[in-house]
């Protein structure tokens, strides 16, 4: 199900070493066209994390694997997780 963050405190406990790759459509309105994912990165950096990639893809919506473009997204995403290797 969907979870709602509506507080920057849910990442308190977050691991400030763990990496975190956040990806979304700029025209997602779930996301609130980018604003949300933002916001949660900035309360992942608020709460010390300290190795955080976000991307925003151009004209995306809400399933950006699903979308186009989708041979490019999980090219992006095959490529943050081997440098995580």
């Amino acid at each position: 199900g969907l979870i709602r963050v509506n507080s920057p405190s849910i990442f308190r406990d977050w691991p400030a070493s763990l990496p975190v790759y956040l990806f979304s459509g700029s025209d997602d309105p779930v996301g609130h066209y980018g604003k949300g994912v933002r916001r949660l990165r900035d309360w992942l950096t608020a709460a010390g994390c300290r190795d955080i990639e976000l991307r925003l893809y151009a004209g995306g919506r809400h399933e950006m694997l699903n979308e186009i473009n989708a041979a490019e997204v999980e090219a992006d995403l095959l490529a943050w997780l081997k440098k995580q290797a």
